[in-house]
């Protein structure tokens, strides 16, 4: 995919974004990172959203972390845990359940599908909605980002990458517009 070249400045900084936002970036940075502290996670969910519903929140979390680390397009590229800046990659997850919990399908859908490939998007979408609706349902709101400032841009910072963890079977792949004879 060929990024326009936009200034950084457009994307917020991490202490820009409200408290459900880091929270869940958070969360994303150090489940790729260190596994081993997820407990932490899991204790600052707590503290915030109560036991019963950190519970889920964060086992649904693993579990599209783990799904996007398998299916997505692409290795998504994610800054340190500790960094004030946040990446194309990162702001697009935000977004996408920011989308979902202000009833934007459309532009979820389409977040959604520049991540994964589309017969994927529909149980990972499911998976988002899920953690969209706990977040509110526990009173965590993100914000829902629509204009061109925040548009994804290339970062010079060092970053982690989730990468795909398997390779997709080439019998799964859409067929290619040169393979399909009128």
């Amino acid at each position: 995919m060929n990024m326009i070249a936009i200034s950084n400045a457009a994307l917020p900084k991490a202490h820009e974004l409200n408290y459900s936002e880091r929270l869940v970036l958070h969360a994303l940075r150090q489940w790729v990172q260190n596994r081993a502290l997820w407990s932490k996670v899991v204790l600052e969910f707590n503290r915030t959203c109560g036991p019963s519903k950190a519970t889920e929140i964060c086992e649904s979390l693993d579990r599209l972390f783990r799904e996007l680390g398998t299916t997505a397009r692409r290795n998504l590229r994610l800054h340190k845990p500790v960094c004030c800046r946040v990446s194309p990659d990162e702001l697009c997850l935000l977004n996408l359940i920011a989308a979902h919990q202000a009833g934007a399908a459309c532009h979820a859908d389409g977040l959604m599908r520049w991540l994964v490939p589309y017969w994927e998007a529909q149980r990972i979408g499911d998976q988002c909605r899920q953690i969209a609706r706990m977040l509110f349902d526990a009173g965590y709101t993100l914000e829902h980002r629509t204009g061109a400032d925040h548009r994804p841009t290339k970062s010079t910072a060092s970053m982690l990458v989730l990468a795909k963890r398997y390779a997709v079977s080439p019998l799964l792949a859409p067929p290619s517009p040169e393979a399909i004879q009128p």
